[in-house]
């Protein structure tokens, strides 16, 4: 994967803890990474993505645990989505919960990968180019 690659990609962050939203955005820019948007939860995420006037993400990394609309009902409403370009989108779960029901879970409603918290960035970067494609 290449830094020049890594600077045309559009991801939203989508957690609901500021300090995780930082930690993730610096790893991300550390390693090329310069269009990012941030949300909050998945119901501002949806927002994010339905505003005619901005560019889908190329990819959406989310927290699984989340109030308003968790990662499994954001996986859940993409994969819904009329829009062929939302819909598409890959998803990265980030979460804590190591419970394997869980994480099948997140997968049957579309998300590409599963990551449990602490995730390095070599680990986050590798997710990140096979979802993508690099």
């Amino acid at each position: 994967m290449t830094g020049s690659g890594l600077a045309t990609l559009r991801i939203l962050i989508v957690e609901d803890h500021p300090g995780m939203r930082t930690i993730i955005k610096q790893m991300l820019k550390a390693g090329g990474v310069t269009k990012i948007k941030e949300a909050s939860d998945g119901a501002e995420a949806l927002k994010c993505l339905r505003d005619p006037l901005s560019k889908p993400p190329h990819l959406i990394i989310s927290d699984l645990h989340m109030p308003e609309l968790d990662g499994i009902g954001l996986c859940n409403a993409i994969r819904r989505d009329q829009r062929l370009e939302i819909r598409g989108i890959p998803i990265l779960i980030l979460t804590g919960e190591e419970d394997e029901f869980v994480h099948e879970v997140a997968e049957q409603v579309g998300a590409a990968r599963i990551l449990t918290k602490p995730v390095s960035p070599a680990d986050l970067f590798e997710c990140v180019g096979q979802a993508v494609g690099f």
